[in-house]
């Protein structure tokens, strides 16, 4: 299982020590760090439910409660922020535990050789700004096969870094 892969682990953080070297507690400290930063990365309703749930232990109905949104909502908020965050964590986790993490991802962003380039363009568009411009430079300077915009939106909800 997990605790057994992370004591059998053989190869060396990127620090250059292995994680079986490290005390308990800083080994706590360094998941609990990790997974703080990811969960603050997560959108609004997510990350409400995310420390609801896991740090404060209530329950969905008491989440209903607080949050205002009904069961089946909190279920999906619940679905999307476990695969935003298990996106957010997989370089960690390969590097800290040496556990590979598939990532099942048919994004043509992400999987795209210059996905930092791309991603530096859509940081760069404003709100107020249309989609036009940006679709165009990404059909054109890095040939994407884009149709509509939505991928480019779902990129940036569930993908960005």
């Amino acid at each position: 299982g997990f605790k057994r892969a992370v004591r059998l682990r053989k190869t060396p953080t990127p620090k250059g020590r292995f994680w079986s070297q490290e005390k308990p507690s800083i080994r706590r400290e360094i998941i609990r760090r990790e997974v703080r930063k990811a969960v603050a990365r997560l959108p609004y309703h997510q990350r409400e439910f995310i420390e609801c749930f896991y740090f404060m232990g209530e329950t969905y109905e008491q989440i209903e409660k607080r949050l205002g949104k009904e069961r089946y909502k909190l279920e999906r908020i619940h679905h999307q922020a476990l695969e935003r965050l298990r996106f957010l964590l997989a370089d960690f986790v390969e590097a800290h535990f040496g556990i590979k993490v598939e990532r099942a991802n048919r994004c043509p962003i992400c999987s795209h050789p210059e996905r930092e380039k791309i991603e530096r363009i859509l940081e760069r568009k404003r709100p107020e700004e249309s989609w036009r411009p940006a679709m165009k430079i990404l059909r054109t300077e890095f040939e994407l096969k884009l149709s509509t915009v939505q991928t480019v939106i779902a990129h940036l909800r569930k993908h960005m870094r």
